[in-house]
């Protein structure tokens, strides 16, 4: 069992198991700038994680390799802000809360595209975002 945690440009993954073996280790993973929210997937090892300063979703194994940027909106020109994300590791599903449009977004991680809006309406606001597989 690990623990990762963030701060802007470096992410963390502390070990519970021996913590008498350097329990803190930094991961490999280049070029973070602001790294504002991340998750795992324990199904497929990847990583996830958000880049504010960009306004990318990159994903990656834990080693640092296999890192690519995630087309959030399928459209080139439009520009999406993510603030939060959520991954459904039995679904194959990526959920972000888009700060720009106030909406949860969904991307399929299996098709590598967008599917759109789950959730907006109104004034609501969503921003932290957790998903509980498990329950459905």
């Amino acid at each position: 069992m690990f623990l990762l945690i963030s701060t802007s440009t470096d992410i963390r993954q502390v070990t519970f198991e021996k913590p008498e073996e350097n329990p803190d280790v930094i991961l490999p993973m280049n070029n973070l700038n602001d790294v504002t929210a991340i998750d795992y997937d324990v199904m497929t090892d990847f990583l996830y994680w958000i880049d504010s300063k960009s306004n990318f979703i990159k994903q990656g194994y834990i080693n640092g390799t296999h890192v690519e940027v995630l087309n959030l909106t399928g459209n080139a020109k439009d520009k999406a802000k993510p603030f939060d994300l959520s991954v459904d590791p039995y679904g194959g599903q990526l959920f972000w809360t888009d700060e720009e449009t106030n909406t949860i977004m969904v991307y399929s991680l299996k098709h590598k595209k967008s599917l759109g809006v789950m959730f907006g309406r109104g004034e609501e606001r969503p921003r932290s975002i957790v998903l509980f597989p498990e329950k459905g």
